[in-house]
């Protein structure tokens, strides 16, 4: 089905529309340019404690955003939002028909310290570079 967004409605709920979100991020973070010209980043999140089987949230950040959480946060990191809800509507170009989606909007991004989040964090950088050190040194033998 290929969906068209020319006209995209954008519906933001209400000024009491806000809300935060902290968990860890479990997907890889994409961020495209779509043709209205806004900067779009979307990860999923698992909120903190939450039982087995919960499905994780996806969520947009825009812009400013979404560049420093694309810069600053990897999967498998913590993070704290502030979030609004948007809804929002387009047609779907194959047969016409209205389309609509509720979407979590990240308005504010920060690290969540639980004592493991930025070690673990400098552990993967660490681990990373041991691996390219040890990919020299069989380069070299």
């Amino acid at each position: 089905m290929e969906l068209v967004q020319p006209h995209i409605s954008v519906h933001t709920m209400s000024l009491h529309n806000k809300g935060h979100l902290q968990g860890r991020i479990v997907s890889d973070i994409t961020k495209r340019k779509p043709v209205d010209g806004l900067h779009v980043t979307e990860f999923r999140v698992i909120p903190m404690g939450s039982k087995e089987g919960v499905k994780a949230i996806p969520v947009t950040a825009h812009n400013g955003v979404g560049h420093n959480i694309a810069a600053n946060f990897n999967k498998g990191d913590n993070i704290a939002l502030e979030t609004f809800v948007q809804y929002k509507t387009w047609t779907d170009k194959t047969d016409g028909s209205p389309r609509g989606k509720h979407e979590v909007v990240a308005t504010y991004s920060s690290y969540v310290d639980n004592g493991f989040g930025k070690i673990s964090r400098e552990l993967r950088e660490i681990a990373e570079a041991s691996k390219i050190e040890d990919a020299q040194l069989d380069s070299q033998s």
